[in-house]
């Protein structure tokens, strides 16, 4: 099953606001982030969190949630440039595809395991978005290309008083971007 040259897009269950795109870049960095909600069936979170950005002057390209459910803006969007992470000179916003994660907990790393649905959704579109757009599928904390969290982003770009959401080993933003990988090899997303 190997050498797919295609990979599906992961089903989106809600569409996302885009007022707030300021444009088109290319993309070579996937960022990870984690966004405090209470955990409510269906997709009130997702749609919440993405027009709650859109309220307060942000974007986000894709909302995951604990029931493998997603929000995406639509696919002529996902290249736009939404502004989703503070990483001083290293111009995250431009080049970097934002991937909300919701959830109701940081800093337990066991807590993420018990979000099996989420993780592998979010590793699903870390496969699309790499293959699409040529996004090496590995863990980058440098934040040059590949996959990060928000936390990298804030130490790479010495960004004073930064988030630190999804801090690996708090996070397991490696096993994401191997699954990625993984999903990629057998072509499926």
């Amino acid at each position: 099953m190997a050498g797919f040259t295609w990979l599906r897009r992961p089903r989106v269950d809600t569409v996302l606001p885009v007022d707030r795109a300021h444009g088109h870049a290319k993309k070579n960095l996937i960022v990870l982030h984690q966004t405090i909600s209470p955990d409510v069936k269906g997709i009130g979170d997702v749609s919440g969190v993405g027009h709650y950005l859109d309220t307060v002057g942000y974007g986000i390209h894709i909302i995951t949630d604990v029931e493998g459910k997603s929000g995406a803006v639509p696919v002529a969007y996902e290249d736009a440039i939404f502004y989703h992470a503070s990483s001083g000179s290293l111009d995250v916003n431009t080049r970097g595809i934002g991937i909300e994660q919701v959830s109701y907990k940081t800093g337990d790393p066991k807590y993420w395991w018990k979000r099996a649905k989420q993780l592998h959704k979010t590793a699903r579109w870390c496969a699309y978005l790499c293959k699409t757009y040529g996004i090496p599928a590995v863990y980058d904390p440098s934040c040059k290309a590949g996959i990060v969290g928000h936390a990298d982003v804030t130490k790479a770009g010495n960004v004073i008083g930064g988030h630190t959401d999804c801090t690996y080993p708090n996070y397991p933003t490696k096993w994401v971007a191997a699954a990625a990988k993984t999903y990629m090899k057998v072509g499926w997303a």
